[in-house]
C-alpha cells in the first residue's frame, strides 16, 4: 500500500497532459478542474439519488427498472 501510495503521489505532482494543440497541462489541475465541472457534479448527484433509491427498495429494484428500461 505504502508503494502505490508514493507512486500515486509521484504521478500526482509531476505528471503532465499535452493535449492537440501542444499546450502541457497539470495532472493536479486537470483533476480539479475535473472536481469542479458540471457533468461530474450531475454524476454525483445521480448516484447519490441511486443510492438513496436503494437504500428504500434495494438494489434488485434498480436492476429491473434498468432491465425494463433496456428492453431486456
Amino acid at each position: 500500500m505504502l508503494y502505490i501510495s508514493l507512486w500515486g503521489s509521484y504521478l500526482y505532482f509531476n505528471m503532465v497532459i499535452t493535449n492537440e494543440h501542444g499546450e502541457t497541462i497539470k495532472f493536479r489541475d486537470s483533476v480539479s478542474n475535473l472536481l469542479k465541472s458540471a457533468m461530474f457534479q450531475d454524476l454525483t448527484d445521480s448516484l447519490h439519488t441511486l443510492f438513496q433509491y436503494s437504500k428504500i427498495h434495494g438494489w434488485s429494484a434498480i436492476w429491473s427498472e434498468v432491465s425494463e428500461s433496456l428492453n431486456f
